[in-house]
């Protein structure tokens, strides 16, 4: 693998030559996402076994100023999701309250007026188990 990024990475072929390397970079790295999914990045803390949350999905909405959240819970249980910024600051926060088991969707309110573009964090939060879900908010 590093002599394949090696390879690209002094590759010069001309007019397209930065194209390719991006997506020869994008091929090896496993840097992308399959159209139509909501890009994120899952960080599980806790455990994530039997118990807690099985999937987290989270995608900003600009014309509801919210945050469509879709998931997958391994058992019932009640829950909580706060909207935090890149400094950890609770943004927005909401309690759903008890869920059943399997897949799930609910939504988190914004306030566009105390939001600015850039990135933010989706916590889910059930029982012990915590779910951060990375966002990009463009207003």
């Amino acid at each position: 693998m590093n002599k394949g990024w090696d390879l690209i990475t002094d590759w010069n072929s001309g007019y397209y030559n930065d194209i390719i390397k991006l997506l020869c970079m994008l091929a090896i790295s496993g840097n992308w996402w399959k159209p139509g999914e909501p890009i994120s990045e899952i960080i599980h803390i806790g455990s994530s076994g039997s118990k807690g949350i099985a999937a987290v999905s989270a995608h900003y909405n600009p014309g509801n100023e919210e945050i469509a959240v879709s998931f997958i819970l391994n058992q019932p249980a009640g829950m909580t999701l706060s909207c935090l910024d890149t400094r950890g600051r609770v943004v927005a926060r909401k309690s759903v309250g008890f869920m059943q088991r399997g897949k799930c969707k609910t939504v988190l309110p914004l306030a566009s007026e105390s939001l600015s573009n850039g990135m933010y964090f989706l916590q889910v939060s059930v029982g012990n188990t915590k779910v951060i879900t990375k966002i990009n908010i463009l207003l």
